[in-house]
């Protein structure tokens, strides 16, 4: 399962579909956002980078990053209305 998102290398029309995924009906409870929280999301997915590198925590860092790095993909996809 999700075989087509697992590779050695990414580009970013991978992370696109990634957020996309995410973001469908049936996917994961509580990954489908509406509008106004995005702003709020990545503030929040910002703070924990921060905390992150606080604590020198940096195996949680990489996956903050991954978290902050999504949620900004997906404030694009919401601008661009795909």
């Amino acid at each position: 399962k999700n075989q087509e998102y697992l590779k050695e290398t990414y580009e970013w029309k991978d992370l696109l579909a990634i957020v996309h995924k995410l973001r469908q009906p049936e996917a994961v409870r509580g990954t489908a956002r509406r509008p106004m929280e995005h702003e709020k999301c990545v503030t929040d997915e910002a703070a924990e980078v921060v905390e992150a590198v606080d604590n020198e925590d940096f195996i949680n860092l990489r996956e903050e990053l991954g978290d902050l790095m999504t949620s900004g993909a997906d404030v694009c996809r919401n601008c661009a209305g795909t």
